[in-house]
């Protein structure tokens, strides 16, 4: 629904390709990407990629909570063993501003 509402306000998304080069212009960019031989004008560029947790250091194994390259490990409740729950950026789950305020209603009218 979000791309769909920018696209209609004229915003330009491409997903999935490889970005090659940037290059500073006078009064604009001009982004090279994979599957175009011509740079396409552009100001400005969002550039976005997966996030990782950084969960260094905190200790989690030692209180039994499991962590893999996705993050914290959770059940379909967001529960990492009883009693302990893990939400937002943590875990596997898309790290979406709404996503991560519905997870926070849930837990709050617990």
């Amino acid at each position: 629904m979000v791309q769909e509402d920018m696209s209609r306000l004229g915003v330009r998304i491409l997903s999935g390709r490889q970005v090659e080069k940037i290059e500073s212009m006078e009064n604009c960019l001009n982004l090279l990407v994979s599957g175009d031989s011509q740079p396409i004008e552009v100001d400005p560029v969002v550039f976005i990629t997966s996030r990782m947790p950084n969960l260094d250091h905190l200790g989690l194994e030692a209180i039994g909570v499991k962590v893999d390259e996705t993050g914290i490990t959770i059940d379909e409740y967001s529960c990492t063993q009883p009693n302990i729950f893990a939400i937002g950026d943590c875990t596997y789950r898309p790290h979406w501003t709404p996503v991560a305020i519905a997870a926070g209603r849930a837990f709050a009218a617990i």
